[in-house]
């Protein structure tokens, strides 16, 4: 399981996505930052304890089934305020949760919607920032979606598929 978080610089969150449905394909490649160098005796290592940036790539599709999706924010929908346009169940747990039913289209148009907010700058005039989580490995970053693409084909029924590279610039703060 995977999801992605927006914030604004104010920490408010403006748009979150849970995948449903894993993504195809997950490659996180991890290069330390560190130079080798020759000396006349041997070779010396040197590492830098800093964050060293992640490169992330996820690929898949979210199929065409309508599934229910549970807490999802679209920062694109400007029509629809918060909890407009969706259900609420209360489970008596003291806060509603809120459920939606979304098409493998309308999940997509979510995604895209996300990443491209995080390439622009919020209502202070300051950068969103991006969050992916990956829950099979436990690993939290802020990302700048680096390239990304959606395409459909007739070889698999005009289903919407994404391509989404990022690089992770650091950890999750713990306030998110």
């Amino acid at each position: 399981l995977c999801s992605f978080e927006l914030y604004d610089s104010k920490m408010d969150k403006k748009g979150f996505l849970s995948f449903v449905v894993m993504p195809d394909q997950i490659t996180e490649s991890h290069s330390p930052i560190q130079s080798i160098t020759k000396t006349h005796s041997g070779i010396v290592t040197t590492f830098n304890s800093t964050f060293s940036p992640v490169n992330i790539t996820i690929s898949g599709t979210f199929g065409k089934k309508f599934r229910i999706v549970s807490n999802y924010k679209d920062p694109g929908s400007k029509q629809f305020k918060s909890g407009s346009g969706k259900f609420s169940l209360n489970l008596n747990i003291g806060s509603a949760f809120s459920l939606g039913m979304k098409s493998g289209y309308g999940l997509t148009k979510i995604l895209n919607n996300i990443i491209q907010c995080a390439n622009k700058t919020d209502d202070y005039g300051k950068p969103y920032f991006l969050i992916f989580n990956n829950y099979a490995l436990n690993t939290s970053y802020i990302v700048n979606p680096m390239n990304f693409q959606f395409h459909q084909g007739y070889e698999n029924n005009m289903i919407w598929y994404y391509s989404i590279n990022m690089t992770a610039v650091g950890h999750k703060p713990r306030k998110a």
